[in-house]
């Protein structure tokens, strides 16, 4: 065992040796920690031609001469490996059939070096009949792979790649634009971790993109091109960085109710609040919706509520010829537009308030400024609805009673090409308690822009049962971001983990579900009347 101080870890002097068995064997060791050790690690190292069957795992704690049980999450693996942490490279790790003799489940271990042999190759089909074998691994020999470079030719290689100009290194330059979508085709196919639960023919998606790549003339249709390649992969955190041109919007904000695009906000002089937009520019506003559609990455509910956000916006200025219907009247307009740094377009999430309900229910809207004002005001509330699911990384530690563990973060390991026997590293934290205790119930509004560290604090919650969530299906998509950088100044930014939920199941693509679904009507948004609120106020009223 081993006791962690801030500065490092101390190995412990005298390992205990396990003796080779076929029955159940309790190994217990005391330990007495020094006022710095803020962790108590253990680890196991085994024969590599032995199998270790190991389960009942227990901590107990001595205060005042007396031993007292601390409690440890699926100590008796219960809920297989879940909240343990995982490294597959040099052992195989699995839950077994076998239980131990208190009947709870063991966790068999087993050396297996995972990692390739010198000599291992791979035999790939290339395309037109090419056949490459690889080596995946290779011998050292003083020092250097064998057999050695010839350093002559290796350093002239890298004098003619440094000597590139690098004005020619731009995106303007074909050979630089079909570089980066090669690199980055690449990089999804052996390490994007979501593959699985996609429906996608990733090969053919890499020929599609390099031949209309053929007949791009301008930085922003390379752009467009590059979004609807990443958007196969149906990941929200999916971006392109470096095309600095800055959109322009017609001053608005659609919905869609009943196939209808509807204008639900407006800065324009001309289209109002309620107008039906039916083309713009000559194309339909539904074929409109379905071609932003196409640039975005993302689950399909939240790839149509961000297309709605981007409905009428283009990379230039020129006037848009508008069709729309009001008062079942047919109008034709030209109207301005305008830069999405227009103030219309910018929202102010910093606001904080504190809406009492009445019956002893209050709402949060917006940033949390003072977390302990804010808990004398609904510690003893009867209800709480939380405005934004970022609240809860405040309240969190206020609404439980013991520790709480995260969803299961997998870090992919390839060692292979095309994302053959990967491997995972699986690892989870916990978040304690504080006090006050919030008494409350809890309604937690959702929208299907929750993702990533939103869907963290959901998973929490949804396992937990610590709130009931009312709105929209969350975005499904968490996991830590990762970059490609490319030449030109792009890069894209995707999602390199994988994340399970709570009990193991599929988090990507499907998100957490309300428990209160809010269907918004087109007479309530019109009327500014909010939907979501109203329904968690009369939830957390009636119950």
């Amino acid at each position: 065992m081993t006791l962690k101080k801030k500065s490092g870890f101390l190995e412990e002097q005298e390992p205990i040796k396990i003796n080779p068995d076929t029955k159940w064997t309790e190994y217990s060791k005391i330990l007495t920690p020094g006022k710095d050790d803020d962790i108590l690690a253990f680890s196991i190292g085994i024969d590599t031609t032995v199998t270790l069957l190991v389960s009942d795992f227990k901590l107990m704690i001595k205060e005042n001469n007396t031993w007292i049980p601390a409690k440890i999450k699926n100590g008796n693996f219960e809920n297989g490996l879940n909240y343990w942490q995982i490294n597959q490279i040099n052992y195989n790790i699995s839950t077994d059939s076998i239980r131990s003799d208190n009947g709870n489940r063991c966790v068999k271990i087993k050396y297996a070096n995972k990692i390739p042999n010198p000599g291992e190759y791979i035999t790939k089909n290339i395309g037109n009949d090419l056949i490459l074998k690889m080596p995946i691994a290779l011998y050292n020999y003083k020092g250097h792979t064998f057999p050695v470079a010839d350093s002559v030719k290796w350093n002239s290689l890298k004098r003619k790649i440094n000597n590139i100009p690098t004005s020619k290194l731009t995106n303007e330059n074909y050979t630089v634009r079909l570089a980066n979508i090669v690199i980055a085709w690449n990089v999804f196919q052996h390490f994007f971790p979501y593959f699985d639960v996609l429906n996608v023919d990733w090969e053919n998606e890499l020929t599609k993109t390099l031949i209309n790549t053929y007949s791009i003339n301008s930085q922003s249709d390379y752009y467009f091109e590059l979004m609807r390649m990443t958007a196969k992969l149906e990941d929200a955190h999916v971006s392109i960085m470096g095309f600095n041109a800055i959109g322009n919007g017609l001053k608005i904000k659609v919905d869609l109710f009943d196939n209808d695009i509807v204008v639900t906000s407006s800065g324009s002089e001309l289209i109002k609040k309620g107008d039906i937009i039916k083309s713009i520019d000559g194309i339909t506003a539904f074929s409109e919706l379905k071609n932003k559609e196409q640039l975005i990455s993302a689950s399909p509910n939240v790839r149509r509520n961000r297309a709605l956000q981007f409905f009428g916006i283009t990379m230039t200025n020129k006037d848009a010829e508008v069709t729309l219907m009001r008062d079942n009247k047919e109008i034709h307009l030209k109207v301005t537009r305008t830069p999405l740094t227009d103030k219309f377009y910018q929202e102010d999430y910093n606001s904080s308030k504190i809406i009492d309900c009445g019956d002893s229910v209050y709402y949060l809207k917006g940033k949390i400024q003072d977390i302990n004002s804010l808990l004398k005001k609904i510690v003893n509330a009867k209800g709480v609805i939380i405005g934004s699911v970022g609240q809860l990384w405040d309240l969190l530690p206020y609404m439980i009673k013991e520790p709480v563990w995260s969803a299961n973060w997998l870090i992919p390991i390839n060692l292979y090409p095309d994302r053959e026997k990967t491997l995972w590293n699986a690892s989870s934290w916990t978040i304690d308690p504080k006090l006050p205790f919030i008494e409350a119930k809890f309604a937690i509004l959702t929208t299907s822009d929750d993702q990533s560290n939103l869907e963290t604090v959901l998973g929490i919650v949804d396992y937990y049962k610590l709130g009931k969530l009312v709105g929209d299906t969350s975005a499904g998509c968490n996991g830590n971001v990762n970059t490609i950088p490319l030449n030109g100044g792009y890069s894209i930014r995707w999602t390199g983990m994988k994340v399970l939920k709570h009990d193991g199941s599929q988090h990507h693509l499907i998100g957490f579900n309300p428990d209160y679904p809010v269907i918004r009507t087109k007479d309530a948004v019109l009327l500014g009347i909010d939907e979501y609120l109203q329904t968690a106020m009369k939830i957390l009223k009636t119950n």
